[in-house]
């Protein structure tokens, strides 16, 4: 029997992924040819990890707002920041600095590799902070479940 998650997966048009992608496929670059030449990432290309992130954050914020923590900062609490961790760009058809700037946000943590800060320096841009707009990222997330698959078990 198939597990449900690789019936979802092939259901949302990821069979090249499921049935081709060996080790084989890495050191051979036959893995990022298909990236670059057909676009293969499905329909959540570079949108999911700052969709799931944006309703962390939203999670966070309203965490912060509770009368719990409000009085565990009144009697002297510190608050703990969210860590982005690694937030370089792997797929070469994406901006350089696309989680950096999709994840800026007040009270976080952000580990970027050295490439993707050098890059940021360049670039110094930041749109919107984190969180400005969350229907885009529930909008994301419910398309997700729609194709059948379970964002809590990613």
């Amino acid at each position: 029997m198939k597990n449900p998650r690789s019936l979802a997966l092939h259901d949302v048009g990821q069979r090249l992924w499921l049935d081709n992608i060996t080790r084989q496929l890495l050191p051979s670059g036959t893995l990022a040819s298909y990236i670059r030449e057909l676009s293969v990432t499905g329909p959540f290309r570079n949108q999911l990890g700052i969709a799931i992130a944006t309703l962390t954050y939203k999670a966070y914020r309203e965490l912060l707002l509770s009368d719990r923590w409000r009085r565990l900062e009144a009697a002297g609490a510190g608050r703990q920041r969210l860590l982005w961790a690694s937030t370089g760009t792997k797929d070469p058809a994406a901006p350089d600095t696309l989680y950096v700037e999709g994840l800026a946000a007040e009270a976080t943590i952000d580990t970027i590799p050295e490439k993707t800060l050098l890059a940021f320096a360049d670039h110094r841009k930041v749109t919107a902070p984190l969180l400005a707009e969350t229907s885009y990222a529930e909008d994301i997330i419910a398309k997700l479940r729609h194709e059948g698959l379970d964002d809590n078990a990613l």
